[in-house]
């Protein structure tokens, strides 16, 4: 039975041709330590978008707006370098596959996605006594969660509208670990291009694993180290799947 998607997932006919750079705020993190991550930016000839687990690079002339963007010198192309590296497995990833993974998720049904400390609340009750031995009970922002009231190892999937425990989750694509809503991330990027496949172009365990959408559109993913305590390992279905790895000099 072929996966069906989100009404707002659907493929379209319709000719690619730009996008706007808004695309790339899926992969940035407006909290992040470091401004770059916060908002798309212009490198080199590339507009990207990074939280520093995982990268979307759009070449600059399919970005509608990419004159109004902020330009970093720093060589963020380095990554997407190393991505590409000298093993090319030319595997592909069909989209019906894809979901079909990502629906595979355990997600949580039972509020475990909830902050333990403060039980969901974003707010904790404490006791605090003066020096004077007067007691006063008062509440303040979660510690832990600060305020959001998630426990910090679950995060969002849209594509099944629920929460999974990311320390429990992944999904193996030749060998190798990859965190389920990164891979959604790459599902809406294909979704942004309409394309039903892209080609798994490289990954090794521990290393940069680098998605080829169409000329111009890549996307780069940060592993999940192998660990016996993870639970449930979902393997992605790739087809021209190789044993041999083909060497390029």
């Amino acid at each position: 039975m072929k996966e069906r998607l989100p009404r707002n997932l659907e493929w379209k006919y319709f000719i690619f041709n730009t996008m706007k750079s808004e695309i790339l705020n899926k992969f940035c993190d407006p909290n992040g330590r470091s401004e770059y991550m916060k908002k798309p930016f212009i490198n080199g000839d590339y507009v990207l978008g990074t939280d520093a687990h995982i990268a979307g690079y759009i070449k600059k002339e399919l970005i509608e707006d990419a004159d109004g963007l902020e330009t970093y010198e720093k060589d963020y192309m380095e990554a997407l370098e190393k991505a590409k590296g000298s093993n090319i497995y030319n595997v592909t990833i069909k989209v019906d596959n894809l979901i079909k993974a990502i629906k595979s998720v355990e997600y949580d049904n039972k509020d475990e996605h909830l902050c333990p400390d403060c039980e969901g609340n974003g707010v904790v009750v404490f006791e605090y006594t003066s020096v004077d031995d007067c007691s006063y009970i008062t509440k303040d922002t979660c510690p832990v969660c600060k305020g959001e009231g998630i426990n910090k190892n679950y995060e969002y999937m849209s594509l099944i509208s629920g929460w999974f425990d990311k320390k429990n989750n992944v999904i193996d694509i030749q060998g190798c670990w990859y965190n389920p809503l990164y891979l959604e991330k790459l599902l809406f990027m294909m979704h942004e291009c309409n394309v039903t496949t892209c080609t798994f172009v490289r990954g090794e365990p521990n290393k940069c694993g680098h998605f080829h959408i169409i000329d111009g559109v890549d996307v780069v993913i940060m592993p999940v180290f192998h660990s016996d305590d993870i639970s449930n390992i979902i393997k992605l279905e790739c087809e021209n799947e190789k044993k041999e790895v083909l060497r390029i000099d």
